[in-house]
């Protein structure tokens, strides 16, 4: 792995893309796995075992492989590779651990753009990917955290079971709904805060 030890991330992608450089996706993996692996052990502590984890992270490795030439370098690495590696573990969450792949403009959460309203800044982005993750680890606490992770690893808004939720959280129904709503509310309200504010500094520097 000394021919690629020195060279930065984005060198080492190119590299996969260009000539299938197994030596620069090793490094890579060395570099950015371990995090990435430890990130998922935390979020899906409750979903998921620690051969599942592992084996989320070499799919992940394995979309980069395949898709390499899609990276545009414009963000870091790891993130990208971060959020890969997450929506491979709700593949497997969800038993579908097989997808075609035509690149990497994965659809992370679909149904959340319904509620998020569909727009040329739907949150089948990295960027929209990332905040929601932000949101639900820093912004939401409590039953409300539990709500949002259960409707996000289920595919979307709405989408957990919520007779589930109420026999796991001894929750009544009418709760489990008042908050899922007040959950989406929040999560909506703030993604459209941070993009007017990305926005606004794009704009004015």
């Amino acid at each position: 792995m000394g021919e690629t030890s020195g060279e930065d991330d984005a060198t080492l992608v190119r590299k996969i893309a260009e000539t299938k450089d197994e030596f620069a996706l090793a490094e890579l993996m060395e570099r950015h796995a371990p995090k990435v692996t430890g990130d998922l052990r935390h979020r899906f502590r409750h979903q998921l075992q620690h051969p599942e984890i592992d084996q989320a992270v070499n799919n992940a490795a394995m979309k980069v492989w395949k898709n390499a030439h899609t990276f545009n370098g414009k963000q870091p690495f790891g993130p990208w590779f971060q959020s890969i590696a997450h929506r491979a573990a709700l593949d497997i969450l969800k038993g579908e651990k097989k997808q075609p792949t035509s690149g990497l403009e994965f659809d992370l959460i679909a149904p959340v753009s319904a509620d998020l309203e569909e727009t040329e800044n739907s949150p089948r982005t990295t960027w929209h990917m990332e905040q929601l993750e932000q949101i639900i680890d820093f912004e939401l606490k409590g039953f409300e955290q539990t709500v949002a992770r259960a409707d996000v690893a289920a595919g979307g808004p709405k989408e957990a079971d919520t007779e589930l939720l109420m026999k796991q959280h001894n929750k009544k129904k009418n709760v489990v709904q008042a908050t899922r709503s007040k959950v989406w509310k929040k999560i909506r309200e703030r993604i459209h805060e941070r993009k007017a504010l990305l926005d606004h500094t794009e704009v004015n520097p």
